[in-house]
């Protein structure tokens, strides 16, 4: 049996308040297998609602995943990875959030290349806010 990659090496301790930890007076996760989205809500002890909506759209003749999540803090998040179409062993994921009321916008880049060594590259643009203009 081979050693886990390095990145599974934190996974359990990333899923710990994801998976089987509870947290709040009501929590429910909705999950379909037929088409990809998930549903997640919570209800915490002041009876403030957590919710968030993602869903995802896969296109492999080009190697594309395109992700969206729209969470009750009104901020929505946007991903488009790209693997093994440039050149095999890599993967490129591009992110974008947005906070609908602030106007905040951030950007990521992350190249991965796989193999036996996996290299990987980021950076996070911020992007200006542009006042709106009234016409």
């Amino acid at each position: 049996m081979a050693p886990p990659t390095f990145g599974d090496l934190g996974k359990d301790a990333r899923e710990i308040l994801s998976k089987q930890y509870y947290f709040g007076l009501l929590n429910a996760k909705l999950a379909s297998t037929f088409r990809d989205f998930k549903i997640t809500n919570s209800i915490n002890q002041n009876f403030k609602i957590g919710a968030s909506f993602e869903s995802k759209l896969k296109i492999p003749e080009y190697g594309t995943t395109l992700t969206k999540k729209w969470s009750s803090e009104n901020v929505m998040d946007f991903e488009v990875c790209i693997e093994d179409k440039i050149y095999k062993g890599l993967k490129q994921t591009f992110k974008y959030s947005r906070e609908l009321f602030t106007r905040f916008d951030s950007s990521s880049l992350y190249n991965r290349v796989g193999g036996q060594l996996v290299v990987r590259l980021g950076s996070k643009i911020l992007i200006p806010n542009q006042p709106r203009r009234r016409v």
